[in-house]
C-alpha cells in the first residue's frame, strides 16, 4: 500500500508544479501534501501564494528521474 501512496504523491506533485497549472492552496490534494510536509506555501507577492516542494518533497521525484539531485 505504501507504493500506491508514494505513486499517488509523484503524481499530485507533478500536477501541482506543471508550468500551467494553477492550484488553490485548499485543494484537496495540496492540502494532502502540506500535512505530510512534501509541500509548503511560500508568499509570492504581498498579497498572493504558491506552493513550493520541500526536501522531502523532491525526494520521491528524484528517485524516479524527474528531478535532478
Amino acid at each position: 500500500m505504501k507504493s500506491r501512496s508514494v505513486n499517488h504523491e509523484i503524481a499530485v506533485s507533478l500536477v501541482l508544479f506543471s508550468p500551467s497549472a494553477r492550484v488553490a492552496l485548499a485543494e484537496p490534494d495540496a492540502v494532502a501534501l502540506r500535512q505530510k510536509r512534501l509541500v509548503e506555501v511560500v508568499r509570492t507577492t504581498s498579497t498572493s501564494a504558491g506552493l513550493r516542494l520541500t526536501y522531502e518533497g523532491k525526494a520521491p521525484l528524484q528517485r524516479v528521474g524527474l528531478m535532478a539531485k
